[in-house]
């Protein structure tokens, strides 16, 4: 018979993806057309209209349609730096990710500094397994903004992708002090307890996400495994 903390492991393994950058997404408010400033009102105005299309069509999991508006919507300003990170998102959430970093790239050459959109190049680069280009972004993302708690988790990720738990615990670790109730930085800490064969403090830390959501369904499985 398997051990259990190995079917553990398994089981939560086989819920992970190439998006384990990202927590689930949460819903979003649209972007606006006055992030970047438009002196044509009624523009504004039809590119309001179509973001919020475009977020409607994201929500109904219309994956080629948002790609479509979103395209529109940067031909139509080609200098909003918020739309071209949105066309890159909903290019790489719909496996797309090389077209998504071309929308990355002309952000970041509008706004170098942009610590979301370094972040959002290096998923796209750990969706494609280049990761070293992907810890290049996510380290380039840390020093703009070191507090940016999705970051420490994203490099964490990656460090589990190449095989060095060790390496991600203290990531991990660092995305929990700046964010305490994030279930999914938790969740993905569990994991690497697991890999470094500390199943105390991973099922302590599955004991600290039921805390905060009971219903938490990877830590449930977890500790149920580890009763059977």
């Amino acid at each position: 018979m398997p051990d259990p903390l190995e079917r553990a492991i398994k089981l939560l393994e086989q819920k992970k993806t190439k998006n384990a950058e990202n927590p689930p997404a949460a819903p979003q408010p649209p972007a606006s057309a006055h992030e970047t400033p438009l002196h044509d009102p009624e523009l504004s105005a039809r590119i309001d209209r179509l973001v919020a299309a475009a977020q409607d069509a994201r929500r109904r999991k219309d994956g080629d349609a948002e790609c479509r508006i979103w395209e529109h919507l940067t031909i139509l300003a080609p200098d909003h730096v918020e739309l071209w990170l949105e066309r890159g998102v909903a290019l790489r959430q719909n496996g797309r990710a090389e077209e998504a970093l071309k929308c990355y790239d002309r952000m970041l050459t509008l706004d170098p500094n942009h610590v979301i959109g370094w972040r959002s190049k290096g998923v796209a680069y750990a969706n494609l397994d280049r990761l070293a280009e992907a810890k290049a972004c996510y380290e380039k993302s840390l020093s703009l903004d070191p507090s940016n708690h999705e970051t420490w988790n994203s490099i964490a990720v990656l460090h589990v992708r190449s095989g060095d738990p060790h390496s991600a615990k203290p990531c991990y670790e660092k995305a929990l002090e700046l964010n305490p109730t994030s279930t999914w930085a938790m969740r993905n800490l569990m994991i690497c307890h697991l890999r470094l064969d500390d199943t105390d403090a991973a099922v302590a830390t599955a004991r600290r996400i039921l805390a905060i959501d009971p219903n938490y369904a990877e830590a449930l499985a977890f500790l149920q495994q580890l009763d059977d």
